[in-house]
């Protein structure tokens, strides 16, 4: 059967320490709008006449971070509150696959079309998050490759750091479960690659927190919106899409969703990695479905589905960052400070 949840098989199951983990049925029908999906923590205001099942008169479901935690940074840390002072920060976002699917050259690869892009815009800082070895890429696939998979990573990211050399301050990378070369569990631990003799090439775990300057970042390559979208339930949801990504920011957690999809791999040992532990301003969260920039305006964040740099054997999309004063630790909230472009490659 399907493991979609509907309005007619929803369970409330209670915590071990009070309810002994209890579960009672909801009826919803009460309710004109409706966001849920399985593992997802909630309050339930309700009526339980019957002892069997409980009349829902509200849900309450934000629990978000109001306040910003010191996070690892990776700006310029200085602490310029000069407005006059303070220039744009320009970020740039891309997510692989980052060949087409018949190919694992660098060469007029969409990778390569970025890297043209960011030797002519020179942006701050670039974000790359995986896959680089992409587990659906019909050469990796049938085992047309003459180099490892280790190989293949090296030279697909060396030959996009040598060819934006002296164009970029920043690399930030990002790791993916898609990636055949750095097949793991998720949470994911960072690349590991040796011999990057460069400290402004950072590589991160899957997910991970970071700030930027005054900017604090949240950033996830395992695709929750579309595994929520898939068995979730949402009825009249404005923003469907929206509603769907700041569930993470509600549940402070960077993959509420559980249990996880099968092809997540997901490491129940390691569920303190998925907490979110600070106020984000930029949730960026790659996903399957249509490419977006909406704010989820409880909190101010700004969130972000670049999509991919690839789509089959075609050019996708990225993401380019404009932040005003971002280097003002006297702000707090930067959502009109922060112009974000999904462009096509």
């Amino acid at each position: 059967g399907s493991d979609k949840i509907t309005a007619g098989n929803i369970i409330l199951e209670g915590d071990m320490e009070i309810s002994f983990g209890k579960r009672v049925k909801l009826d919803l029908s009460s309710l004109k709008s409706i966001s849920l999906f399985p593992g997802q923590i909630v309050v339930i205001k309700g009526i339980n006449s019957s002892g069997k099942e409980i009349n829902v008169e509200k849900i309450y479901q934000n629990s978000y971070l109001k306040q910003k935690a010191i996070q690892m940074n990776y700006g310029n840390n200085n602490n310029n509150n000069d407005d006059d002072d303070d220039d744009t920060l320009q970020i740039m976002v891309a997510s692989g696959p980052f060949t087409t699917k018949k190919s694992l050259d660098f060469n007029n690869c969409p990778l390569h079309d970025f890297g043209k892009l960011v030797v002519e815009n020179e942006p701050n800082t670039v974000i790359l998050m995986g896959p680089f070895t992409d587990c659906d890429n019909e050469m990796i696939k049938t085992g047309d490759i003459n180099i490892t998979f280790d190989e293949l990573f090296k030279h697909l990211l060396s030959s996009f750091i040598k060819y934006i050399d002296g164009h970029y301050q920043k690399i930030i990378i990002i790791p993916s479960t898609k990636d055949i070369h750095h097949f793991s569990a998720f949470p994911q631990e960072k690349y590991m690659i040796n011999n990057v003799n460069n400290d402004n090439i950072i590589f991160v775990s899957n997910p991970s927190e970071f700030n930027i300057n005054n900017i604090s970042f949240g950033i996830c390559s395992a695709d929750f919106i579309f595994n929520c979208c898939k068995i979730g339930l949402t009825k009249n949801i404005s923003d469907r899409l929206l509603s769907i990504m700041s569930h993470c920011i509600d549940q402070q957690n960077f993959y509420p969703l559980q249990p996880s999809t099968p092809s997540l791999r997901m490491d129940y040992n390691k569920y303190k990695h998925l907490y979110i532990a600070n106020k984000l301003d930029i949730f960026i969260m790659p996903s399957t479905l249509k490419q977006f920039v909406k704010i989820y305006d409880k909190t101010n964040t700004i969130c972000i589905n670049p999509s991919f740099l690839t789509k089959g054997n075609s050019g996708g999309t990225f993401a380019k960052i404009n932040i005003n004063k971002s280097n003002n630790y006297d702000i707090n909230d930067y959502s009109d400070l922060i112009h974000v472009d999904i462009l096509r490659i």
